[in-house]
């Protein structure tokens, strides 16, 4: 058996297609690290609060022109008054803000920084969700006091393993993968016949096999794409710190609560939830193998359940209601942990505990369904074998 799966990998990694897919993975993410490596002094606290300034400087400068040149009894003159008043305020904080920083007096910046976002949502309920964030994450740091990580556009190992593994890589490395799983367990199939089936191998060693390499193919180029990724993003900026917090929103009972962890608590989770991912892509591929036994059929269908469906659910009301009993769904496992698909959805079904279970159900279903398949067109062909004989 180990001898067959050696075989079918060798087989995969000898196509030219498959350090070419892997390589434009692998460059897409050195991409997203050179960029936000490029702007992310423009995301700095010190540099944020210069912009800051700078805004306030002009507001004050019209607020002034409006004094001079409206009478004192009109309502533009009483709004130019707050105006001015507000600018000056927000402009003195800034200022304490960047001593802070430069000071390394973390808890006093994030300190400012909450009252800002306090006083932001009180004037301004349109942008109410972003302050009320923002207000979390600060108060959770004034009484941790961390030195900051920008999230925007992270440069720390953790912090941009968390947003390529949110923003790109699913995506990107689904097709990639399914990419290379059609080209993996197709490969046995000549002329639509189970050639594999040739080998003293039984079903069971034969699938457990398959499904074996499958997993080692994707798991271990998933690995090596954020291992190289994160490696790089610390030799150039530190690893970061897993206690900074990462906010998360949880829909429940119909309201959004807003709160922050340290990132590392959802580490594990959001690994977990990745690697059930890959169990259950690999099952359903070997599924469409068995049934169309064609790379290109096995492929397209492929993309169209895997992500098709993941994309139909964001405008498809009746995909959303049943969305989280959907294995497509938990595709995004960081967007599952941190709360985001379930606020997205309206749906506090999805979240780590239920994307276990349904991907360890559909992983399940899909390697029964290939059995029963697999032994039935076994059947079949025996039956046709039998009857042009005797004809």
């Amino acid at each position: 058996m180990s001898t067959y799966l050696a075989f079918q990998l060798k087989k995969v990694f000898k196509n030219i297609l498959t350090p070419i897919s892997l390589l434009l993975v692998i460059g897409a993410l050195a991409v997203v690290l050179v960029m936000n490596k490029r702007t992310e002094s423009d995301f700095r606290l010190e540099q944020m609060a210069k912009t800051s300034i700078e805004y306030s400087e002009k507001e004050i400068v019209k607020a002034k022109k409006t004094l001079l040149t409206f009478p004192k009894d009109s309502k533009k003159v009483e709004q130019a008054k707050f105006s001015l008043a507000e600018n000056k305020r927000s402009e003195k904080q800034d200022r304490n803000i960047i001593k802070a920083v430069k000071a390394e007096n973390w808890k006093k910046a994030y300190e400012i920084l909450w009252q800002k976002s306090k006083r932001f949502i009180a004037a301004d309920e349109q942008n109410m969700v972003g302050a009320e964030k923002e207000m979390a994450l600060y108060a959770y740091l004034k009484n941790n006091p961390l030195k900051y990580e920008t999230q925007e556009m992270p440069v720390t190992g953790w912090q941009i393993w968390m947003q390529v593994n949110e923003m790109y890589l699913p995506y990107l490395f689904a097709i990639v993968a399914l990419f290379l799983l059609s080209l993996l367990l197709t490969d046995s199939y000549r002329q639509k016949l189970a050639t594999a089936k040739l080998l003293p191998l039984s079903n069971w060693q034969r699938a457990t096999s398959e499904n074996f390499a499958g997993f080692l193919l994707i798991a271990g180029s998933f690995s090596v794409a954020n291992l190289l990724l994160f490696i790089f993003a610390s030799v150039f900026s530190g690893t970061g710190n897993l206690a900074f917090p990462t906010i998360i929103q949880q829909f429940v009972k119909g309201k959004t609560v807003i709160k922050c962890v340290p990132t590392g608590d959802l580490i594990l989770p959001i690994i977990i939830l990745q690697i059930m991912y890959i169990f259950f892509i690999v099952a359903l591929t070997r599924l469409l193998a068995c049934i169309f036994r064609d790379k290109m059929r096995t492929l397209l269908v492929a993309l169209l359940v895997v992500l098709g469906i993941n994309l139909a659910t964001v405008v498809a009301d009746p995909l959303k209601r049943i969305s989280a009993w959907l294995p497509m769904t938990y595709l995004n496992a960081v967007d599952v942990v941190n709360g985001k698909l379930g606020l997205q959805y309206q749906n506090g079904q999805i979240n780590f505990q239920t994307g276990l279970v349904v991907l360890i159900i559909g992983t399940v279903l899909m390697i029964t369904l290939t059995a029963i398949i697999s032994s039935f067109q076994e059947k079949i062909t025996s039956v046709l074998f039998v009857t042009s004989i005797n004809s």
